[in-house]
């Protein structure tokens, strides 16, 4: 992985770099050095990185289900049910 690579990663997952840095277990100052090119990403960064990415994607894909059953669990006769009372 490249530092432009965990840059372009960090910004898919819409983190800024202290919570990223928070997230891998690394000073923000440490990960700021992974990000510029300055140091080398060690291989368990990179790996906790891509798990991040990962999980990220899965929680993304399965938010319609959720939400379609939090709404069917809170309004059992639909959204428009709940309207005018």
């Amino acid at each position: 992985m490249t530092n432009k690579d965990l840059k372009d990663l960090r910004l898919a997952i819409g983190f800024s770099m202290s919570d990223i840095a928070v997230c891998l277990g690394v000073p923000k100052s440490t990960y700021q050095r992974y990000e510029d090119g300055t140091a080398a990403i060690p291989d368990p960064v990179e790996r906790a990185a891509l798990e991040l990415k990962t999980i990220n994607e899965e929680f993304i894909a399965t938010a319609p289900a959720r939400i379609d059953a939090r709404i069917n669990r809170e309004f059992p006769g639909g959204i428009m049910s709940e309207v005018g009372r």
